[in-house]
């Protein structure tokens, strides 16, 4: 086997017909294995391509998350990014910098700690600087509802007296097991009574 150079790129001439081609192949083989691995580890971080986007919503419990994903391909950003928030309202004081914190619902999806924001609306900022620095600037309007566990334990009213049906309960057990009791008395006075004749 020989190798020439055609027009900037590599031509392997076939070999002799009695040529062992097993070592040849193995070499070969590994050799595209190490160039696709080296490749697929590059993919990461330069096939997204293009810049980051931020698209900034609200919870409905005054907290504000953010999804991150890139321009090109529309892929969520799963590299490290750090999002900082600030925001004003004309009738509240202005909140920020929030630094925001990964969220466990998603891969790209940076979130406040807490509520942040009242109800009301906000002009929000949310800019990152790395992987690439990117800034959103948008208009939301807060409205914060109840959680909707609060909201069932609010809807359910503590039982009044009349409801209440422990006062009579433990009276009618223990009037039950007297029955019992004295069923079991009589049903023994009756066998002896009965007994007593056949043994005299």
């Amino acid at each position: 086997m020989s190798w020439s150079l055609v027009r900037g790129s590599f031509v392997v001439d076939a070999p002799p017909k009695d040529a062992d081609m097993g070592p040849v192949r193995t070499g070969l083989v590994a050799v595209i294995a190490i160039l696709l691995a080296a490749g697929g580890a590059a993919i990461p971080a330069s096939a997204h391509g293009g810049g980051i986007a931020l698209q900034v919503s609200q919870d409905g419990l005054g907290g504000v998350y953010i999804s991150a994903s890139y321009e090109e391909d529309g892929h969520p950003v799963d590299a490290l990014i750090d999002p900082v928030l600030r925001a004003s309202s004309p009738g509240s004081a202005d909140v920020g910098p929030i630094e925001l914190v990964s969220s466990g619902q998603g891969v790209g999806i940076w979130t406040t700690p807490g509520p942040v924001l009242t109800d009301g609306a906000w002009t929000i900022t949310v800019a990152t600087t790395v992987p690439i620095a990117a800034t959103v600037t948008t208009e939301l309007t807060i409205a914060v509802v109840d959680p909707p566990v609060e909201a069932l334990a609010d809807g359910i009213a503590e039982p009044g007296p009349e409801a209440s049906g422990g006062d009579f309960i433990l009276p009618l057990v223990i009037g039950l097991i007297g029955i019992v009791m004295s069923a079991v008395l009589i049903g023994r006075r009756w066998r002896k009574a009965a007994r007593s004749p056949a043994l005299g």
